[in-house]
């Protein structure tokens, strides 16, 4: 008897292993199918994030585009230097040409000071409705009397001294693209359409002033 209790002491259960023991397990059919099932519905969502990645790439690529500025600018052209201007510049940078209908500028007060026809030496001359290509640009230039008469409007409206405007253009859509905010002063304005040339900065020394000595 106390042989055979000793057998039975060396015995392993499979429950109780020993320590550093392996227990081989057999995986049931059960856990193999929730695996396949993880599996195919990790895939069908890849697949899900996938297609609507390339329908938002091909969305994108069929949608019409167009980035605007506004700024001030004195070309050279030629080696020569041209008359300062505000510019309203349209760029293209999608696959579907834009057929521009109106542009200008968006007043403080919300209103539109539209320009009918655009001449100038940079990007010819040409009227709306005006025909963007993908990659092409083209701007509206107002010097001279286009920006004189620009400042008019501001001074009947109110608007005097230091304002905020905004450029745009509409398509034939009924889409109105606009620019950025820009720092427009109807006094130095003023100067640009009449000089053609920024004024210098007040601190800047005179070329004519006569020199002194102190």
């Amino acid at each position: 008897m106390p042989a055979e209790l000793g057998q039975k002491e060396k015995c392993v259960s499979a429950r109780e292993p020993e320590k550093g023991g392996i227990v081989s397990k057999k995986r049931s059919p059960r856990h193999w199918s929730r695996l396949t099932q993880y599996m195919v519905a990790a895939v069908a969502l890849y697949g899900a994030v996938l297609s609507t990645i390339t329908w938002m790439d091909q969305r994108a690529g069929k949608a019409r585009q167009l980035d605007v500025r506004l700024f001030f600018a004195a070309p050279i052209s030629e080696g020569e230097q041209l008359p300062q201007s505000l510019q309203v510049k349209a760029t293209n940078p999608g696959y579907q040409p834009v057929t521009l209908t109106t542009g200008g500028i968006s007043l403080p007060d919300g209103a539109r000071w539209c320009v009918d026809r655009a001449t100038s030496r940079e990007t010819g001359d040409w009227s709306f409705p005006h025909r963007l290509e993908p990659e092409e640009n083209t701007s509206l230039v107002l010097n001279g009397e286009n920006l004189a008469a620009l400042c008019d409007t501001l001074d009947d409206r109110g608007f005097r001294g230091a304002v905020s405007l905004v450029g745009f253009y509409e398509d034939a859509l009924g889409t109105i693209y606009q620019s950025e905010p820009l720092a427009f002063d109807t006094s130095v304005a003023r100067e640009i359409a009449e000089k053609g040339m920024l004024p210098p900065p007040a601190d800047a020394p005179s070329t004519n002033a006569e020199s002194t000595q102190p």
